[in-house]
């Protein structure tokens, strides 16, 4: 999933990611969620090899991880995040990490949609209409 991309596609990349994310599960979504799993995806957008959104979690708890993840990163702003993320009390770390954890350990599980509700965001994948080009 996040394997190839073009650096200048990068920002669509993240954004298309946490918008599916943020479509599937609304509740409970909120800036710092956004701003855990937006750095988090820039990161691991950064590698030399292809990864996935499955290296998320382990990013998020591993600081030997994080630690090799992040030589590869020169955004100075995900630095800055994982420098600042570093320097939270392990408990506020544990509890901030809670929802975003919570939403991707759910989106590897079942990225399908559980309800027809939730399923609203597919609904132009599949009208028929094609993109212009």
């Amino acid at each position: 999933m996040l394997e190839s991309v073009e650096l200048e596609q990068r920002p669509l990349v993240v954004s298309a990611l946490l918008s599916v994310i943020r479509n599937i599960w609304p509740e409970g979504w909120g800036p710092r969620t956004d701003m855990i799993l937006s750095n988090c995806a820039f990161a691991l957008l950064n590698q030399p090899t292809p990864t996935t959104i499955l290296a998320i979690p382990k990013l998020l708890t591993d600081p030997h991880y994080r630690q090799a993840v992040l030589k590869h990163v020169a955004d100075p702003a995900v630095q800055w995040f994982f420098h600042l993320y570093e320097s939270w009390p392990a408990r506020f770390r544990e509890e901030a990490i809670a929802a975003p954890l919570n939403k991707i350990d759910k989106f590897l599980a079942n990225p399908l949609p559980e309800t027809p509700a939730q399923a609203n965001w597919l609904r132009p994948l599949y009208s028929g209409a094609e993109r212009e080009t």
